[in-house]
């Protein structure tokens, strides 16, 4: 006959079952300069896609890292930061309809390459 006893708290998990996930505290820090050169271009692409035109889909992708530059604290504890980027990029390009990226949209203010100097390096805000 085996004996068995109940697990204790310290004890390690027995193997071939998965460890606990990590806590947000836990997490490995996401390098910024790393996730910018990582998917700076297959953003772009995406935006590209949808816009038309790589100018303004660079433009928007570089305005979405300045806003995730500025929050970085903050969204580096994601699960996903680059989805939280994608989103905020397409929510800043012009509806498609009737034209695309090209036009204005409703309160843009001048060029969005102004609101960041690049990665690693602090913007002026």
């Amino acid at each position: 006959m085996t004996v068995t006893r109940e697990p204790r708290v310290e004890d390690p998990p027995p193997e071939g079952t998965a460890a606990r996930p990590a806590t947000p505290d836990e997490r490995a820090t996401v390098d910024f300069d790393d996730l910018y050169h990582a998917h700076f271009r297959s953003l772009t692409v995406q935006l590209t896609a949808y816009c038309g035109d790589l100018a303004q889909a660079q433009d928007l992708v570089q305005e979405a890292f300045c806003r995730a530059f500025a929050r970085w604290p903050r969204v580096s504890r994601y699960d996903d930061p680059v989805a939280w980027i994608r989103r905020v990029a397409w929510n800043l390009a012009p509806p498609a309809a009737g034209g695309g990226c090209g036009r204005p949209r409703r309160g843009c203010t001048g060029s969005v390459r102004s609101t960041c100097r690049g990665p690693g390096r602090t913007g002026s805000r």
